[in-house]
């Protein structure tokens, strides 16, 4: 039998702020499977995802960004031999994201949103490190 597993997230061109919004809308999307649009308000978006409530103009470049990330699969069939290939695949988190009367509205693939899927999710911290910065280098510190 196959079965799809979602990797890692390919999240390399993504800022801390970009992250947050990535990790708070998966993990809005796997808690509430049964919807395949989503709807929140910006301020209340915003303060699940741990980050200021922001101009409409810098969301929107947040979300952009954001939109970049990518989820890496790999299809394990359990009844191949050890060795084996895996056959490998990668595709956009979003199938849409953006902004409409004040509310993001976005809708994750859902194949995205596999059973492993909030254990994997790259966290800021782990990316960017302690997000406090550098006294010396105006930089932010990498643990």
């Amino acid at each position: 039998m196959s079965q799809l597993i979602v990797s890692r997230f390919d999240v390399v061109d993504l800022s801390v702020d970009a992250l947050r919004i990535l990790r708070a809308a998966v993990r809005h999307a796997y808690e509430n499977q049964n919807v395949e649009k989503h709807t929140m308000r910006i301020d209340i978006f915003c303060h699940l995802a741990g980050i200021r409530t922001t101009t409409s103009e810098r969301f929107l470049v947040l979300l952009q960004e954001a939109r970049k990330a990518l989820v890496e699969v790999v299809i394990v069939d359990t009844r191949s031999r050890k060795g084996d290939d895996s056959p490998w695949g990668s595709w956009p988190v979003f199938k849409k994201i953006g902004i409409q009367d004040a509310k993001v509205v976005f809708e994750v693939y859902g194949d995205t949103l596999s059973e492993n899927i909030l254990a994997i999710l790259p966290s800021p911290k782990a990316k960017f490190g302690s997000g406090k910065l550098s006294k010396k280098t105006g930089r932010e510190g990498l643990k």
